[in-house]
């Protein structure tokens, strides 16, 4: 994930596990007693929620993967627009990248529980 590229195409596998995280929300069964790793999920949700919303604004699914931006495979751009979806791009890049890093974090407190 944290490799992703925000191309022209986002294969579902990099997008899908991240629906799947957000479903738990409000699951009993996915709640942890432990106020640390509590934190540690509501971070990766909010991360995953931010990535999200900037993600949907110029994606489109298919099948097997989102449309995403194809700045190549956009012919007459000005340079203000190809700055602008660059800049989308690398934003796409780093929420993914806190998303992960919220993970990790997750991941690192719940192998030091006991």
């Amino acid at each position: 994930m944290r490799g992703e590229l925000f191309g022209a195409r986002v294969e579902h596998r990099v997008i899908d596990p991240l629906h799947e995280v957000i479903g738990w929300e409000g699951d009993p069964a996915r709640i942890f007693h432990s106020v640390k790793l509590e934190k540690s999920r509501r971070d990766l949700n909010s991360r995953i929620q931010d990535f999200q919303r900037h993600f949907t604004r110029e994606s489109a699914g298919a099948v097997g993967y989102y449309e995403y931006i194809n700045i190549s495979g956009r012919a007459g751009l000005d340079l203000d627009a190809q700055h602008r979806l660059k800049n989308e791009v690398a934003r796409s890049q780093e929420l993914m990248g806190l998303v992960c890093d919220a993970a990790l974090v997750l991941l690192t407190a719940k192998e030091q529980i006991p």
